[in-house]
């Protein structure tokens, strides 16, 4: 076939899909914007409550200084390096070169800039260590309460809920004793999923992960609960900021499906903009939080989040002057 002998470049390959992941993400907000009254969104941005805007907005830094301590731990454990400026552009760069990649995986390569002189592989390791320990509370507390998400509101029967929850629980506490337990050797464990062909290739690459501490594992855990805690009261602080109101317990919950139901979302967005806004505007609808309040919210909590951050990394050098 013709079209079987043509060859398209790679650079061509990779705009023509950033350029898709563009249209898609404007065509979700546009179907959001025209679905659920464009002229209630904006005005419920032009009535915003800049007390609690400004509270949302200054949240951002002990956001950032989570993100920080949690990378500084890992980095300091693992491969020895203290230096904390450098620590701080790796970070940086991670979060600009994530913001357009699939399921923010330039933000592996981003934080390795910095560390020229590093094993590249250690660091995209270590960042896999650092996304992995905020992946597993989301997707632990995430999956329990969409059980109970999908038997309350849906009426889905307790005899498939009870055993998914079961189960659950049991693989997230199995995920965290191998991680936190000194006395299991990671690398082989690791080692004994690899294909035999790829083991000798990558056992080596993975010796650090036996010099994580019970301490460093148990301080990341909480460090990523901790930021999560700060990222779900700027999401409750933006739904008042934007004429939402609701009950606290239930404003976190609906901010931890949202981040759960995205974080298994098919990247086809860039930045996740439109499903991270389709699943506030759902979540928070189910406990009678306004469709405008819950989509403003979703997209201020991107732009204070992770665009300020990104338009901040432009201005950081790669190397140690």
């Amino acid at each position: 076939m013709i079209f079987e002998q043509i060859k398209i470049p790679a650079n061509v390959k990779s705009k023509a899909f950033g350029i898709a992941k563009l249209l898609i993400s404007l065509g979700i907000i546009a179907f959001l914007l025209f679905e659920f009254n464009a002229k209630e969104i904006l005005a419920s941005m032009e009535n915003v409550n800049y007390f609690y805007f400004s509270f949302a907005v200054v949240l951002l830094i002990p956001n950032i200084l989570f993100q920080f301590l949690k990378w500084k731990l890992i980095l300091s454990d693992v491969i020895g390096e203290k230096d904390s400026r450098k620590i701080w552009r790796s970070l940086m760069l991670g979060v600009g070169a994530g913001m357009i990649t699939p399921w923010r995986s330039g933000e592996y390569i981003g934080r390795a800039l910095p560390f020229e002189n590093r094993n590249a592989a250690h660091i995209v390791f270590s960042t896999f260590l650092d996304k992995g320990t905020t992946l597993f509370l989301v997707s632990f507390f995430g999956g329990i309460f969409s059980l109970y998400f999908v038997h309350a509101v849906y009426n889905v029967n307790s005899v498939i809920t009870i055993p998914l929850l079961i189960l659950l629980v049991s693989l997230s506490f199995t995920f965290y004793f191998i991680i936190t337990s000194p006395n299991i050797e990671k690398k082989k464990l690791i080692l004994t999923f690899i294909p035999s062909r790829y083991k000798t290739k990558i056992e080596n690459k993975l010796n650090f992960l036996d010099n994580l501490s019970y301490s460093t594992s148990t301080l990341l855990i909480l460090f990523s609960a901790a930021q999560l805690f700060i990222v779900f009261t700027q999401f409750a602080l933006l739904i008042f900021a934007f004429g939402g109101s609701g009950y606290l317990p239930e404003i976190y919950l609906a901010s931890l499906l949202v981040f759960f139901s995205k974080s298994f979302f098919p990247p086809v967005t860039i930045a996740d903009i439109g499903i991270r806004e389709a699943a506030a505007v759902f979540f928070f609808g189910q406990f009678g939080i306004a469709e405008p309040a819950a989509f403003s919210a979703a997209i201020f909590l991107f732009l204070i989040n992770l665009l300020i951050p990104s338009l901040y990394s432009l201005s950081i050098p790669l190397k140690n002057k």
